[in-house]
């Protein structure tokens, strides 16, 4: 409304000037004019009225800076407000001298109907008993309205810390209940500083929304869903698998929070596909570059939530950074191309557009580069995301999020959901949302059959990249010292908790003595422990314990040798196993059929190629194979023979950001 004093005019809320007392809403009634509701004219009134905040300010122990008091003053708000007799308000030259104002004898020479503690607005919505003693907190709710109209930052988180502490102890008090409508009636939608503390103090004291007149209030007042559904989370506890330290909550997301996230992603698409693709991969290219920045940080939170060793995690950080890179610079040649038509006069013009929304789903062990790796692909493409992190390792995920934002990418292009026990929810919330038009699915390969099953009805696209049981072929004219080393990098890196780690090794019998014996000789080297120690090079398992240590049980039971390991480490924590390597291990042993996701090595013999390929084809599953040959015509041969996607030929690395 407008407020008239003498020859000033200002808008303000009227909530902001009226204190708690009838006689007030008696003053603006009366300066009120017929017809505008909206304009208040105090010319003929004593100030003091808009000036009781300038008051509570002093009474409530407002400590104002130089600054805020400067700030104040040189707002137009205060001129208005400024006392000319009043004796009970200090003038403004005088407010960095604390006064206090008795209560009594402001009622004294103004009296009321009503007691000073009565509610903001004059009218009470609810059945509360009668107040046991004072509170100010809706004063401080006034001192924030003040603050948030004059814009003085200083003054507004004073007041919401003030009004916070006060809100913590005294919960139970009526006064509680009125502050709750004078925060939602008063302060915009998107001012969430103190609607935030409402939350989190009905969040810690559930029993206040069994009272019939709390959820009449809350149905009637405009409480967000969003909010509402922040009373009904459940957080959930992040541990560190190396010791089972909880080292922080996480809220568990539901799936009207993800219903949330993809109409954020609809509303961003537009103007996001709109962009060049070089803007798109400016962002890019600065979010990866902020990753590399931040890498010893990112190590430290990926080591603490998965457990893997800190040269892993930073080796994680860089590699998410990669695909940033990358993807940047493919964002620009997102061109189409023109081929020949039948006809001769004709030209058929192909156009790539990006599809739409994308959900994006990723598994915790490798909890930031596996969402870097669909993210920027997306991105890139002019496509907006909803990635569903896993509940184990939500911080890595949030990392992404909180960076991206830094980075200048637009709010609702990327959006972040989490959840453990909530996820089979909202993987089929993704899958059957009209506004989703593609899945990108990392993870087991039941998951992904019953995502696409889920997909169905929608029609959507899918990108799946599903277990592995990947096959390790050392043939006998094998550089040893390469082969050696790249089993190692594909069966024991992070621990062997990779879909594209080595499962079954195939040693040719000419090869196999030596193989084996240099192996254990350098898996002996291996220091396993809790990963934030320098000198550890492989950390705890975060699911699979139990899962390796059958496998060991079932092939010794069937007469495979253990050449190294086979024991679980109790004394580091109950996720430790030792790095095996099992020996004449053959194709009825449950480790050649089933993917183990931990430290076990299984070397079997073969004795010529069309043996060796039939027995790595042998499986259901055909997502990545390792061929060691040093024969040209061999190594092109078994390649294309292999049932994978992807084979790796001399190394035990076949990750890339350029790879599709």
């Amino acid at each position: 409304m407008t407020i008239i004093c003498g020859d000033m005019e200002y808008q303000v809320h009227k909530a902001i000037v009226c204190p708690r007392s009838k006689y007030f809403d008696a003053m603006f009634s009366h300066g009120m004019q017929e017809k505008d509701t909206s304009r208040v004219d105090l010319s003929d009134h004593n100030p003091f009225a808009v000036n009781a905040l300038i008051k509570f300010l002093y009474e409530l122990d407002y400590e104002a800076s130089h600054t805020t008091a400067t700030q104040l003053k040189d707002t137009e708000l205060h001129s208005a407000l400024e006392l000319e007799s009043e004796p009970y308000v200090a003038p403004m030259s005088t407010r960095h001298k604390k006064k206090h104002f008795r209560k009594e004898k402001w009622a004294a020479k103004y009296p009321s109907e009503a007691p000073l503690s009565a509610p903001l607005t004059g009218e009470s919505l609810s059945a509360a008993p009668a107040p046991q003693g004072e509170t100010n907190l809706l004063d401080h709710c006034n001192v924030y309205a003040l603050a948030e109209y004059c814009q003085i930052i200083e003054l507004k988180v004073l007041a919401a810390s003030k009004f916070r502490s006060e809100a913590e102890k005294h919960w139970m008090h009526p006064d509680f209940f009125e502050a709750i409508q004078a925060v939602y009636r008063t302060s915009a939608r998107n001012d969430r500083l103190l609607r935030d503390i409402v939350v989190d103090i009905l969040h810690g004291h559930k029993e206040l929304l069994d009272r019939y007149e709390y959820q009449e209030i809350i149905s009637q007042l405009d409480v967000s869903f969003e909010l509402l559904m922040k009373l009904h989370q459940r957080e959930e506890w992040v541990q560190n698998p190396a010791t089972d330290e909880v080292i922080g909550t996480c809220l568990e997301s539901t799936v009207n929070d993800l219903h949330d996230a993809i109409n954020a992603a609809s509303a961003a698409f537009p103007l996001w596909r709109a962009q060049s693709g070089r803007t798109r991969g400016r962002n890019l290219r600065r979010l990866g570059d902020l990753i590399t920045e931040n890498k010893v940080d990112i190590g430290r939170i990926i080591t603490a939530e998965n457990g893997k060793a800190r040269a892993d995690a930073e080796g994680e950080a860089l590699f998410s950074a990669s695909f940033f890179e990358w993807f940047s610079e493919e964002a620009p040649r997102s061109h189409g191309d023109i081929v020949p038509h039948m006809n001769p006069q004709g030209r058929i013009q192909i156009l790539k557009q990006p599809i739409g929304v994308c959900g994006l789903i990723t598994p915790w062990n490798f909890p930031m580069a596996m969402g870097a790796r669909k993210i920027a692909a997306a991105l890139a493409a002019g496509c907006t995301v909803v990635l569903k992190s896993d509940g184990l390792t939500p911080f890595s995920s949030n990392v992404l999020g909180v960076l991206g934002e830094m980075a200048g990418i637009p709010k609702g292009v990327l959006n972040i959901v989490t959840a453990l026990d909530n996820t089979p929810k909202l993987g089929l919330a993704l899958c059957e949302s009209t506004s989703v038009q593609k899945i990108s699915f990392t993870g087991s390969t039941r998951v992904g059959k019953l995502l696409m099953k889920q997909s169905s009805s929608a029609l959507k696209k899918l990108s799946l990249e599903l277990g592995g049981n990947a096959p390790f072929i050392v043939f006998d004219d094998a550089d040893l010292e390469i082969a050696v080393s790249s089993a190692i990098i594909s069966k024991y890196k992070v621990s062997g908790q990779t879909c594209v780690c080595a499962n079954r090794f195939y040693v040719h019998d000419g090869i196999y003595q030596r193989f084996s014996q240099r192996l254990v000789e350098e898996v002996k080297k291996f220091k396993v422990g809790n990963g934030s120690i320098e000198a550890v090079t492989h950390g705890p398992l975060t699911t699979s314990v139990a899962k390796v240590e059958e496998h060991v049980k079932d092939a010794l039971r069937k007469n495979a040798k253990l050449l190294l390991g086979g024991h679980r480490l109790p004394e580091l924590g109950s996720r430790f196993f030792e790095p095996t390597i099992l020996g004449d291990v053959d194709d009825t042993m449950a480790v050649m059929h089933n993917e183990t996701f931990g430290p076990l090595a299984a070397l079997a013999r073969f004795n010529n190629e069309e043996e060796v390929i039939g027995r790595a084809n042998s499986t259901e599953v055909g997502l990545a194979s390792y061929l060691m040959t040093a024969d040209l015509s061999r190594s092109i041969r078994v390649s294309e023979r292999l049932e994978c996607g992807m084979v790796a030929l001399n190394t035990g690395v076949i990750s890339d950001p350029a790879a599709p």
